[in-house]
């Protein structure tokens, strides 16, 4: 194919993917998996996957007698699984960062949290109700007691 075909071609293929992407450019992180879930593909699996292909491409370039390109050993880092130690202090904290919105996007109130604790303090709750809930908060609390005790 002449350059100039090549070109043109390149230039289409750029294009296309940047209208058919223009709303994705602004989803987070979440949402964009959730996005690749409802297509069917699942993002650890995807991440997995490129993590392997980079190691692969950076193994073969040192083979060659080639460092692995800067970009490269970042991408590495980044899609690295947990239990894998980054290349360098920037990229420790970046993935530290992301585990910590990982474990915060997972957690959420529920929405009637203000209004459960005024039903229960506000007196239409039996005494009965009133010390079966009164137990439920000690157990919770002494759980969290215990579990911060083997932690420390």
């Amino acid at each position: 194919m002449p350059k100039k075909d090549r070109q043109r071609l390149h230039d289409q293929i750029r294009e296309t993917a940047k209208q058919l992407t223009e709303e994705e450019e602004h989803l987070t992180a979440s949402q964009l998996g959730e996005e690749l879930r409802r297509s069917g593909i699942d993002p650890e699996k995807l991440k997995q996957k490129f993590y392997e292909v980079a190691r692969e491409i950076a193994e073969r370039e040192r083979a060659a007698g080639r460092p692995a390109p800067s970009y490269l050993q970042q991408a590495i880092d980044q899609f690295s699984p947990d239990d894998v130690m980054p290349h360098d202090e920037k990229a420790a904290v970046s993935k530290m960062q992301r585990w910590i919105q990982k474990l915060s996007d997972s957690f959420s109130l529920p929405e009637q949290f203000e209004s459960q604790r005024a039903y229960r303090k506000s007196g239409e709750v039996s005494e009965e109700e009133k010390t079966d809930l009164n137990d439920l908060e000690q157990q919770l609390k002494d759980e969290i007691q215990k579990e911060n005790d083997r932690d420390g």
